[in-house]
């Protein structure tokens, strides 16, 4: 096994290796060859990687978002790995060193109380950062780059320095979300500000922001609109008992197609503009049959 005074190489002050009983930490730069050797030699203790974990923080690390934190790769007396083996191993497959705080010869004892906080979610990294209608807005992130990543039909969990770099790129979805918390959505319609604001900023990308404004207010008011159009599918969708489960999938797969029934006049997958909104569904799925399925009469939606 290797010894601390192994490890101390690793990381040596000016190259002059260095061994010290009582606890010690540093902030340094880990680079990919370091990471690999760490975890090839030092990694003996530790629970089995996770690897959806690793995907986010690789790329995070790819994009230049994963900053020193504050978090720490541990060692324990005897020189073994007591935390960070995901980190490093995000190091590696990204391929680019990363900046991070050291700590060395923490009591074994501890190992339990190692990843026992509460993780920080995108919510509670958009209050921390000052942004308003924090909630909303992280629902619509996540819908978006879900979608963008094919993710709509997982529960694969969009990680908060993703969310982060979405709203540098898209501020615009800041706007889509103040704009909905305008509106009121009514008591029993299920549908929510994340998924509108997701439907308008998609809309919006396409050049067609006013178009979608106008199906949302229609959609949540109730009137205006004939029988079979965009919005009275909708409502009928979301209000038919048959159907009060539904999972996000569902949801927003009906929520773009009854929009572009409003925007083109006939039911179809595809949005006004050449990008499909959605993906791999198509109008020959369950869900779209379900927003089809329209009653011969039905006074309700007919105002």
């Amino acid at each position: 096994m290797t010894t601390a005074s192994q490890l101390s190489r690793v990381f040596s002050r000016n190259g002059i290796p260095e061994v010290k009983q009582e606890e010690w930490a540093e902030v340094t730069w880990i680079n990919p060859t370091r990471a690999k050797e760490i975890l090839d030699t030092l990694n003996t203790k530790n629970r089995d990687f996770k690897p959806k974990k690793i995907a986010e923080m690789s790329e995070a690390m790819k994009n230049g978002t994963f900053g020193l934190n504050g978090a720490s790769i541990a060692f324990y007396v005897d020189g073994t790995l007591a935390d960070g083996q995901n980190r490093l191993q995000a190091c590696v497959d990204a391929n680019v060193p990363f900046k991070t705080l050291v700590v060395h010869n923490i009591a074994e004892e501890c190992r339990h109380t190692i990843d026992s906080g509460t993780k920080r979610s995108t919510v509670d990294n958009l209050v921390m950062d000052g942004e308003i209608n924090a909630t909303d807005l992280s629902g619509a992130i996540n819908l978006c780059i879900s979608y963008d990543n094919g993710w709509i039909k997982s529960r694969r969990a969009v990680a908060p320095t993703m969310a982060s770099a979405f709203l540098v790129t898209d501020p615009d979805i800041r706007d889509h979300v103040a704009y909905l918390k305008t509106l009121s959505i009514p008591n029993g319609l299920r549908v929510t500000r994340s998924q509108l604001a997701f439907l308008l900023k998609r809309a919006s990308d396409l050049g067609d922001e006013a178009v979608c404004k106008a199906f949302i207010r229609q959609l949540l008011d109730g009137a205006g609109y004939e029988l079979g159009s965009g919005p009275w599918h909708m409502r009928y969708f979301l209000d038919d008992s048959r159907y009060s489960q539904r999972n996000r999938s569902l949801s927003v797969h009906a929520l773009i197609i009854s929009y572009n029934v409003f925007a083109l006049g006939k039911l179809r997958s595809r949005p006004l503009g050449e990008k499909s909104m959605l993906g791999s569904f198509n109008k020959g799925t369950d869900t779209a049959k379900m927003v089809q399925a329209t009653p011969a009469v039905n006074r309700k939606y007919t105002k």
